[in-house]
């Protein structure tokens, strides 16, 4: 607003130069160029002098879609997957039989899995455990990276060069972070297998829960994959509840985490949002009058973070009924990411696989079983 009157300023000063210097000149045609020029000069003057003003930045950044990727349910099985490319996803036969499926890196093109369903338990709670090979795609060439039956579950660091996994000793459970030349540290012991890495490839966050027989008191942490001291997030307690797929999930950004937890109390689920960096935490409620028009039951126990920071799609209601597709809403959060303010029911899923495009459609398993699109309200 401070600009405008400066720039008037310039402009007065400008005609009255233009009108002396036109007073000044003899009629006659010459003069009629001089006009000219001066009308040049003064636009040019004019146009010069106008403040730049800068384009006004999106709210809501516009990401690609995710890199085409190999997808198997969470521990399927079999040789059936399905590729994700763009918005189509195609039914492929791999190469190899997979035991349990846990992980594809797509900049390397390599499956994590174990060569065998689990069918014994290990470590002090007694989880399902089996080895662990990785294996390129299409082609099938497959290695073991462990061949004991000591692995609860395994990821691919988001580079592809590394991966954790978890694994079970007769007194306890222990995060390990193997690199691909075999170099491999323990980051963390005495968690549960709810546990998911950081975007960028960094941290790792884990719980500790009442009912795995762990040693500390429960809650959500992080840990640095170079390797320090933990972080305690929250002192939220699963108590061993919710899905096999249940995971912290992390903002895009990997400034936030979201987890479900069990509320025996209230009998329901609740759900916790921390900065990742211990700063904050707060357990999410509903703005009053919300919770009746989204979900009945708790809070949805898995969510993908919306590239704006602000959005999480999850599912609704119908999760906590019995059978049937669910209800997949988009949950709009309050500034300080503790109150979901509205919700939005977009669509019905089996299952919410991933983002397709990060802020604009998400990957769904359809009621008949199918992997197809679904775009955003």
């Amino acid at each position: 607003m401070r600009k405008a009157p400066a720039l008037i300023a310039v402009g007065t000063l400008i005609a009255a130069n233009l009108g002396c210097s036109l007073a000044s000149i003899p009629g006659g045609g010459a003069a009629d160029v001089d006009a000219t020029q001066i009308a040049l000069q003064v636009s040019a003057t004019l146009t010069a002098a106008a403040p730049t003003v800068a384009p006004t930045p999106s709210l809501v950044p516009t990401l690609a879609p995710l890199a085409p990727r190999l997808w198997m349910s969470y521990s399927g099985g079999g040789s059936d997957a399905w590729w994700l490319e763009g918005s189509v996803a195609t039914q492929v036969s791999l190469a190899i039989n997979i035991g349990q499926f846990y992980d594809y890196a797509p900049s390397t093109a390599s499956i994590l899995y174990a060569s065998h369903f689990a069918n014994q338990g290990a470590g002090p709670a007694n989880l399902a455990v089996s080895d662990l090979w990785m294996a390129d795609y299409p082609s099938g060439a497959a290695q073991a990276v462990i061949v004991t039956e000591s692995i609860v579950e395994a990821f691919w660091n988001p580079d592809g060069q590394a991966l954790a996994y978890i694994l079970a000793t007769p007194t306890r459970y222990e995060l390990h972070w193997r690199t691909l030349d075999g170099d491999d540290r323990i980051l963390a012991t005495d968690l549960a297998p709810t546990w998911s890495i950081s975007p960028a490839g960094d941290w790792i966050a884990f719980t500790r829960e009442t009912g795995y027989e762990s040693v500390g008191p429960p809650g959500l942490y992080v840990v640095p994959v170079a390797g320090g001291p933990e972080i305690k997030l929250s002192d939220a307690d699963r108590h061993g509840s919710g899905s096999i797929g249940d995971r912290p999930d992390w903002s895009l950004d990997g400034t936030h985490i979201a987890l479900s937890y069990s509320d025996p109390d209230a009998g329901r689920m609740g759900l916790i949002i921390a900065a990742a960096d211990g700063s904050a935490s707060a357990d999410v409620i509903f703005a009053p009058g919300v919770a009746l028009d989204i979900v009945t039951g708790g809070m949805p126990p898995s969510v993908l973070w919306h590239p704006d920071g602000r959005h999480l799609v999850g599912p609704g209601g119908a999760f906590y009924g019995m059978g049937g597709p669910q209800d997949v809403v988009l949950f709009e959060l309050d500034p300080t990411l503790a109150t979901i303010v509205s919700g939005t029911a977009f669509g019905k899923a089996g299952m919410v696989v991933d983002w397709s495009t990060p802020g604009s459609s998400v990957w769904i398993l359809d009621e008949l079983g199918n992997i197809v699109t679904l775009p955003l309200p």
